[in-house]
């Protein structure tokens, strides 16, 4: 009966120290990283022509390079059904170079 409870013990401690599941596939970019580069990007990315120019000591691209390797797929893939209808994702994607 002893060793039952130790193993039960031990098992439970293993649970709470082990190694904890990621929060999400992109657990380091946050959903306000997202907003800010929707707002201070706003004019260049929406859908229309023609197309503003983005200057690199912007507002808009020091939001893009706080996103980890300013890897702009996250937040494409973080855009709402309604988000998807008015920024273009393809330049969403280009700021990761424009910003560079």
């Amino acid at each position: 009966m002893k060793v039952v409870k130790v193993a039960i013990l031990l098992f439970l401690v293993c649970e709470v120290i082990g190694p904890q599941p990621v929060a999400g596939k992109y657990p380091t970019t946050t959903g306000t990283q997202k907003r800010k580069i929707l707002y201070y990007c706003s004019s260049y990315i929406r859908y229309s022509d023609p197309r503003p120019t983005v200057e690199k000591d912007s507002k808009c691209c020091k939001c893009v390079r706080k996103v980890p390797n300013r890897n702009m797929d996250v937040i494409v893939a973080l855009l709402t059904d309604n988000e998807k209808r008015s920024f273009s994702r393809d330049r969403i994607r280009n700021l990761q170079e424009l910003c560079a």
